[in-house]
């Protein structure tokens, strides 16, 4: 259980936590001794003012349950091609599972300029699109692998943003009223979910349909694979 005070008393000792992850992360043993750098201490200090902002989430949140990390899922998945049924593995790592009030969260952890605000999912699977919210895709995903493969129902996607999350919170928001996905609408937005992505499998497994990179270059201006696009 996760309470106020708990994460208050842990965070006296963010320094020293920062100090053992870098060491577990790069020795793989975080009682890895360093006597750290200029520019390995500024790491640290980004590190520690990251969490600062997660915890700050937190704290406004608790109590809560956590329920776990880095949870791997996986479940099987059905879609047509062409009228005929086929099935896909589908695989995650969620960031963090937790409880509240008997509310189960996914929350997805991001530390680039991903957008909680959406319009409509149709906007956000379309090829060509320059609306795409690849976050919003990602949590929806991961929560139905969750749901799926743990028995769940009615389990809320969070964004933890750090660059949003101290003035916009952890829901994505619909439309131009940026209404929070929360409650009825988003049991609405999660079926929805699963045609729109069923229809894109269907696409994509469809070897009489040619590949054609989007028209929306931005979307792969720094990926790897840009010479598949005849960049």
């Amino acid at each position: 259980m996760m309470t106020k005070e708990r994460i208050s008393d842990k965070r006296r000792e963010m320094n020293s936590l920062c100090e053992r992850a870098y060491s577990k992360i790069v020795f793989n043993d975080d009682k890895h001794e360093v006597e750290h750098n200029g520019m390995q201490k500024v790491v640290l200090a980004i590190v520690a003012a990251y969490a600062n902002i997660v915890l700050d989430q937190d704290e406004a949140h608790a109590p809560f349950r956590l329920l776990g990390l880095e949870k791997k899922d996986e479940i099987s998945f059905k879609f047509k091609v062409k009228g005929e049924e086929k099935t896909i593995r589908l695989h995650g790592i969620i960031d963090r599972i937790d409880e509240k009030n008997g509310m189960i969260r996914i929350v997805d952890y991001k530390t680039g300029s991903d957008d909680l605000r959406f319009n409509t999912l149709e906007e956000v699977f379309e090829t060509n699109g320059k609306k795409q919210n690849k976050a919003l895709i990602q949590t929806l995903f991961y929560t139905h692998v969750f749901e799926q493969a743990n028995r769940h129902a009615n389990v809320e996607p969070h964004l933890y943003s750090i660059r949003n999350l101290r003035t916009e919170g952890a829901l994505f928001m619909e439309g131009k009223g940026k209404m929070p996905l929360e409650g009825e609408r988003l049991e609405a937005i999660k079926q929805q979910f699963l045609t729109l992505l069923q229809e894109k499998l269907g696409e994509l497994f469809n070897d009489e349909i040619p590949f054609t990179p989007t028209t929306n270059e931005e979307s792969f201006t720094y990926s790897p694979y840009t010479t598949l696009c005849g960049m």
